[in-house]
């Protein structure tokens, strides 16, 4: 057998393993005077456009311009996203 190299194994040891945190990570939201700084003007051009081009809310694309589409992406739930809308001057649902 001198053709064969020489194995080496490693020392066993018995470590601890680190605990993986599972599940979703936890979402961290702008502050809300931070989000209505940025986006206060950005949403009075949206309103201003919209109420020229006679928008409605569709919950289907059937048949609509791709270009006058807006999605909106939320963060949460859709209960948490009606009750902001509803708590929100201006804004309805």
């Amino acid at each position: 057998m001198p053709n064969n190299p020489l194995l080496v194994f490693p020392i066993v040891s018995n470590d601890q393993r680190s605990k993986k945190k599972t599940g979703f990570p936890v979402l961290n939201y702008p502050q809300k005077d931070s989000q209505i700084q940025k986006f206060d003007a950005k949403f009075d051009r949206i309103e201003r456009l919209f109420t020229a081009e006679g928008v409605r809310l569709s919950s289907s694309i059937q048949g609509l311009i791709p270009e006058m589409i807006l999605v909106f992406e939320i963060a949460g739930s859709l209960d948490n996203f009606f009750k902001a809308v509803e708590a929100t001057p201006g804004l309805e649902y």
